[in-house]
């Protein structure tokens, strides 16, 4: 394998150490950095924190998103295509909400969220936990998750999930021409299957895969299946 750059970014309430899991199953010698999802929502480079990283590399990265990461890293790709060497996206969508036939979450259901955070944090953060994992419930994520959602201000909590109502990059899509995967679980709660699927037909060059009786947290609970994923997608994908 060639050397190869990559930059990873979080989703909503999540900290850096949710891609430490795929990061241990790497090759040592991949050059990688993490960027929040709470830096990543501005829209020019002094706003943006992977846009800054990107367009102060000299060489092409890959970029590495998960759930609200996904679309930020589809903003970067539009904004800086000659920076970008590939997308690898982890429960990814180009739209979170529902919008003309697009499957995608309710908007009323992150309103919703937005306006219990002030008065009922822990208890949307655990909700949203519940709903990231396929079914039965997973005691250890959840502690984890809403754990490590303190360290986000209800002001960045509640501009995450404003970004997830609003954002939209699915016009964008026809015009990313670099290698595109796709990792979703087939019991996804938070961003529908059938989202990946129109999200995949939609990009000029993107394969999907579909982890059967998974759910959202994929890079909690799917770490070495994703870490193998990306491995292979930088072989084929990005060049040997």
């Amino acid at each position: 394998m060639r050397k190869h750059s990559l930059i990873f970014v979080t989703g909503w309430a999540s900290d850096t150490a949710c891609w430490q899991g795929v990061v241990d199953e790497l090759p040592a010698d991949l050059t990688h950095v993490t960027i929040g999802w709470d830096a990543c929502l501005g829209n020019d480079i002094e706003t943006n924190a992977l846009f800054a990283a990107l367009g102060k590399r000299e060489t092409p990265a890959t970029l590495v998103g998960w759930s609200l990461g996904s679309l930020a890293v589809l903003a970067a790709a539009a904004r800086l295509p000659e920076r970008c060497a590939g997308l690898f996206l982890v429960s990814g969508t180009a739209r979170m909400t529902s919008c003309d036939g697009y499957h995608g979450t309710d908007s009323r259901v992150l309103k919703a969220m937005r306006l219990r955070l002030e008065r009922s944090r822990e208890a949307v953060l655990r909700d949203f936990s519940k709903l990231c994992v396929s079914s039965g419930g997973d005691d250890m994520f959840e502690k984890r998750f809403v754990e490590d959602a303190k360290e986000f201000s209800l002001e960045s909590l509640s501009e995450g999930l404003r970004y997830l109502e609003n954002a939209d990059m699915r016009p964008f899509l026809p015009s990313i021409d670099k290698p595109v995967a796709l990792v979703h679980g087939e019991k996804d709660r938070v961003v529908p299957l059938a989202s990946a699927e129109c999200f995949a037909e939609a990009l000029p060059s993107a394969t999907l895969r579909v982890l059967s009786g998974q759910g959202h947290a994929l890079p909690y609970t799917s770490h070495k299946i994703i870490a193998e994923a990306l491995k292979e997608f930088l072989d084929d994908a990005c060049g040997a």
